[in-house]
């Protein structure tokens, strides 16, 4: 199994201090998505209807077939928003990168989710919902 970082094709060509995506990355899925994960739990706390919040993540991988991987490609991103020919130019390079490689790619992916079970404390502030068990 051969894991591979964005081919040539996909990486950016230059860098601009202004661009959210130049900024330097985190050490880690959880360090990155943290932040999102702490705001969440604090809204979760701030209803005052829940107990306390627990966080859970998972580690995973997925081989892709090249086929499979192409189609992903253009959901993500800024790809959407590329033009036709920039989009192609994108997916033969990415194609060629994974047929290199011996023709699959594969991706390490983060899951994480922040859970809380509602409380017995009467209805919810917000909507006057009911928890019925």
């Amino acid at each position: 199994m051969v894991s591979m970082s964005a081919p040539a094709a996909m990486r950016p060509r230059s860098r601009s201090a202004s661009n959210p995506r130049d900024r330097p990355r985190a050490s880690s899925a959880l360090d990155a998505y943290q932040p999102i994960l702490t705001r969440a739990a604090d809204g979760i706390r701030a209803v005052g209807e829940f107990g306390e919040s627990a966080q859970w993540s998972y580690n995973w991988q997925h081989v892709y077939t090249r086929d499979q991987y192409l189609d992903l490609v253009p959901t993500q991103g800024n790809m959407a928003q590329l033009p036709d020919g920039k989009l192609a130019e994108v997916l033969n390079g990415t194609g060629a990168a994974i047929d290199a490689l011996g023709g699959t790619s594969t991706m390490t992916c983060y899951t994480a989710v922040v859970t809380a079970v509602r409380g017995e404390h009467g209805p919810c502030r917000r909507t006057g919902a009911r928890l019925h068990s």
